[in-house]
């Protein structure tokens, strides 16, 4: 409910929110859940496997993709049939929210700006490509990327470009509404 509560309307969209320790997602027709489910990783977890060096080294990427690809292919077993080129990929939670606010380059958080940006595969392409080359000291540093997230958004941005690869998405709409806004909602229609 908080995701879709104003997106653009849609035949089919795939919900993402990458977290910590795993994934959820929720797909929808008509913006009513047809199927949802967990996926049993998360960044916190793809970085603990995998990133030994800093910056990460081509094994450390490769590895850590590989896992990735593994797991998304089950998903894709899974819904892979449900979903067509119309479908809408969208992303929630502080993985997606952070590569758009690195994507606009913002100084500071702004839900305004956030909100509904897309973000294209090539761009995220570009954008792993800068995280990748340089040490954690300087990732700290870069525009839109809060410090706290410079070393888990290397799996969060691997992860994500994995689910676009495997799924056919060429783009990402990001929402920066979720539970609470879904919480809310439920709680007015009561009232």
């Amino acid at each position: 409910r908080g995701v879709m509560f104003d997106m653009p309307e849609t035949d089919s969209s795939f919900i993402v929110d990458i977290g910590g320790g795993s994934a959820e997602w929720i797909f929808c027709r008509n913006s009513s859940p047809v199927g949802m489910g967990t996926i049993p990783t998360g960044v916190v977890k793809l970085f603990d496997n995998h990133i030994k060096s800093d910056p990460p080294s081509k094994a450390d990427i490769l590895s850590l993709r590989r896992e990735a690809g593994i797991i998304i292919n089950r998903l894709k077993t899974q819904i892979g049939h449900l979903i067509d080129k119309d479908t809408v990929l969208i992303g929630t939670a502080g993985t997606i929210t952070t590569l758009a606010s690195i994507d606009i380059r913002l100084e500071s958080y702004g839900h305004e700006k956030i909100h509904r940006h897309n973000i294209s595969l090539e761009k995220l392409y570009d954008i792993s490509g800068r995280l990748i080359s340089i040490p954690l000291s300087e990732r700290k540093k870069m525009i839109g990327l809060e410090p706290e997230r410079a070393d888990l958004i290397i799996p969060g941005i691997l992860f994500t470009i994995n689910i676009m690869e495997l799924f056919g998405f060429t783009n990402i709409l990001v929402s920066d509404d979720g539970l609470l806004e879904g919480s809310l909602i439920k709680l007015s229609e009561r009232v």
